[in-house]
C-alpha cells in the first residue's frame, strides 16, 4: 500500500540494486521499484518511500522467463542475449541463468495507481524490453508523465532477441508523435570503443541531443 499522503509515485522499472529515490524535501512522492530477481530483490536497500515489486514490466500480465547477465544480475532480460560478449558470458556468475518471473503489464500499473496519483517520472532499464512497455501504453496515459529517461538501442545493434528499441526506428517516431521531445542523451556502452572517459562519451552523444531527427536520418 501506498502512504495515506502520497500523491505522486515515481516508477522505476528494472532497479536492481540502485532505484530511484525520492527527494528528501518531496514527502508525499513514493518510488515504486519493479525488480524480478528474487536474490536481487532481497539485496535492495530500505528506505521509507520505496516499495518494491517483485515482477518484471512488460507489454502483458502473466509469466515469463526471465535470462540473468552479469554481475548483480544487471544486465537481465525477458529475451536472451543477441550475442556472447564480455558482459554475458560468464556461466560461473550465473550469466544465463533463467527463472520463471511474474509480469505486469504497465497498463495495468498505471491503471492500479487511479487518476489522482501524479506520476512524473520513469525511469526504465529493462534490457530491451522497454520500448514494448512504454509503447504498450494509450498516448493518453503515457502523457500523465511528463519525463522518461529510458536505455535505447542505436547504430543498428540489438542487444537481445526478440524485442524492438531502437531509438531511431522505434522511440523517436514514437515519442515524437506522442507529443514528447528529446533532452539529452548519454552514451553507456558501444561494443567497438567502450574505454571512452564521460568527456568522450558526452561528446559522441552531444549530436544526438541536438538534432536527433538529423542524426536519425544519416544512421537509417
Amino acid at each position: 500500500d501506498l502512504p495515506r499522503n502520497a500523491s505522486q509515485v515515481l516508477l522505476n522499472l528494472g532497479c536492481n540494486l540502485a532505484p530511484v529515490l525520492p527527494d528528501d524535501a518531496n514527502d508525499d512522492a513514493v518510488v515504486l521499484c519493479f525488480e524480478p530477481i528474487p536474490s536481487v530483490v532481497r539485496r535492495i536497500p530500505a528506505h521509507p518511500r520505496l516499495r518494491t515489486i517483485p515482477a518484471a514490466v512488460s507489454s502483458f500480465d502473466g509469466v515469463a522467463t526471465m535470462h540473468t547477465y552479469a554481475k548483480n544480475a544487471q544486465s537481465s532480460s525477458l529475451g536472451a542475449r543477441a550475442k556472447e560478449m564480455d558482459w554475458n558470458d560468464d556461466p560461473a556468475r550465473g550469466d544465463g541463468d533463467q527463472f520463471v518471473v511474474p509480469v505486469l503489464s504497465l497498463r495495468s500499473i498505471y491503471a492500479s495507481l487511479g487518476p489522482d496519483i501524479h506520476v512524473p517520472y520513469i525511469k526504465t532499464d529493462m534490457q530491451g524490453a522497454d520500448y514494448a512497455a512504454i509503447s504498450s501504453l494509450p498516448v493518453d496515459v503515457l502523457r500523465r508523465t511528463p519525463f522518461l529517461l529510458t536505455e535505447v538501442w542505436l547504430e543498428n545493434v540489438q542487444s537481445y532477441v526478440g524485442f524492438r528499441n531502437d531509438f531511431c526506428r522505434d522511440w523517436l517516431p514514437f515519442m515524437t508523435a506522442a507529443g514528447y521531445s528529446l533532452q539529452f542523451m548519454r552514451l553507456i556502452y558501444r561494443e567497438h570503443d567502450n574505454d571512452l572517459d564521460q568527456t568522450q562519451r558526452d561528446a559522441w552523444s552531444a549530436p544526438w541531443a541536438a538534432d536527433p531527427h538529423a542524426r536519425c536520418a544519416e544512421d537509417l
